[in-house]
């Protein structure tokens, strides 16, 4: 999902990739591919490195999600936020059904 898409699956499991900004006493904020800030409550101990990472989750509300995995992207090439964005719009739009 995106953040714009987020209040649709609250108490639902959801993947959501960011761009890691910040990250406190157990929060971590992160940018989404359709540019809006969402809070990861994140497990207990957990430190993010990468600049970008995948949160498998479940959703709390239309700004937050409580992880259950975290996947970090640091490879040398940079992810793609446009072209992830493009594909969740698809998933959840026009091509919904092939999804489902």
């Amino acid at each position: 999902v995106n953040g714009a898409l987020l209040s649709k699956f609250v108490g639902k499991t959801v993947l959501i990739m960011g761009e890691l900004q910040s990250q406190n006493d157990g929060i971590a904020t992160v940018l989404t591919s359709d540019n809006m800030s969402v809070n990861i409550q994140m497990q207990p101990g957990a430190f993010y490195t990468g600049p970008v990472v995948e949160i498998l989750g479940r959703v709390q509300d239309g700004q937050t999600i409580e992880e259950m995995h975290c996947r970090e992207f640091t490879g040398s090439q940079p992810f793609d936020m446009k072209n992830y964005d493009a594909m969740v719009e698809f998933m959840h739009g026009k091509y919904k059904e092939i999804f489902a």
